[in-house]
């Protein structure tokens, strides 16, 4: 659900430092850049979204080995894995915004998400992606752990 706009009688009563700033869609409007996305302070280092905490805490929580994140996998690109198992060549890329019309799903996004995919199965890697609904289920720990040849 979207961010809704605070009425100016009680947004006037908020600090200015606390009150929430422009979403990145009104930024873009207005011609200024997107805010900074904020980085919670107790996410362990490479975590990068709410999702991703919630597998590595299934991940913990099934006793399967902890998974490297933010794993450069490719030696001419930049990109990274979320999270990865380089001895057994998985990789796992967590997809938010699938309902939402997110990066994931749109035409450039989805296509950049190919390439990358494609390349890091031409480099030998196998790629799980996974959905927060399926973070959710434990269905994404089940096939992390079957990748693995583990029992969760």
């Amino acid at each position: 659900m979207g961010r809704t706009r605070l009425p100016a009688a009680v947004r006037a009563m908020i600090p200015a430092d606390e009150r929430p700033g422009p979403t990145p869609a009104q930024a873009k409007q207005a011609g200024q850049p997107a805010p900074k996305r904020v980085r919670p302070p107790h996410w362990p280092p490479g975590i990068g979204s709410d999702a991703e905490l919630a597998l590595l805490v299934r991940i913990e929580a099934a006793e399967l080995p902890k998974p490297v994140h933010q794993f450069k996998f490719c030696p001419t690109r930049r990109w990274h894995a979320d999270m990865a198992y380089p001895a057994a060549m998985l990789l796992i890329e967590v997809d938010g915004g699938a309902y939402v019309a997110g990066r994931h799903t749109r035409g450039a996004g989805f296509e950049a998400d190919c390439i990358k995919q494609s390349t890091a199965a031409a480099l030998g890697y196998r790629v799980i992606r996974v959905t927060p609904r399926q973070i959710k289920s434990g269905e994404a720990v089940r096939l992390i752990a079957q990748a693995l040849g583990v029992t969760p």
